[in-house]
C-alpha cells in the first residue's frame, strides 16, 4: 500500500526536534521561529493554537505546535521537516508510518519509550525495515522476549 493512501491517523500537533542548545534557542531563535512557523502554517490554511518550546533530555529543543484543527500523521511528519525538525527524525517517523501504518504521539524519541500494541508488534515481526529490526532487537535485549 502506498504511503499517500495510508497516511495515518489525525492529530492536532506537530513536534519538532531542534538540535540547538535550549538556552540559545529560547533566548535568540524562538521568537522569530515562532513567527515563521505561524505564518508558514497560516499560509497553508492551518491555524495554530499555540507553540511551546521545551528542553529535551539532551539539552536541546523540542517544539510542540498545537493546532486548532487536526491534520494527518503524514502531513505532520512532512511539515515538521519543512519547519526545521531534524532530518533523521523525519526519516524515522516516515519509515514508521510507512511500515507500521501509524505514527505515535508518545513515540517522539527514537529511544523506544513507547507502548506498542500487540497488533503493532505482530506487524513489526513481519516487517524487514531497519526500524522494525531495531525495535525487535531492543525488545529482545530489554525484556528477553
Amino acid at each position: 500500500m502506498e504511503i499517500m493512501e495510508r497516511n495515518g491517523s489525525l492529530r492536532k500537533n506537530i513536534k519538532l526536534d531542534i538540535d540547538i542548545p535550549y538556552k540559545l534557542y529560547k533566548d535568540k531563535v524562538f521568537p522569530l521561529h515562532k513567527l515563521v512557523i505561524t505564518k508558514a502554517l497560516e499560509g497553508l490554511g492551518i491555524k495554530v493554537r499555540d507553540i511551546v518550546a521545551r528542553k529535551s533530555a539532551n539539552g536541546y529543543v523540542h517544539v510542540h505546535i498545537n493546532l486548532v484543527e487536526p491534520i494527518t500523521d503524514l502531513d505532520a511528519i512532512i511539515l515538521a521537516l519543512c519547519l526545521g525538525s531534524d532530518h533523521k527524525r523525519f526519516m524515522v517517523n516516515y519509515e514508521r508510518l510507512r511500515d507500521i501504518g501509524k505514527s505515535f504521539d508518545y513515540f517522539f524519541n527514537y529511544g523506544y519509550a513507547v507502548k506498542f500494541t500487540r497488533a503493532d508488534l505482530e506487524k513489526m515481526e513481519k516487517c524487514d525495515c531497519e526500524i522494525c529490526k531495531s525495535v525487535r532487537e531492543y525488545i529482545k535485549r530489554k525484556y528477553g522476549v
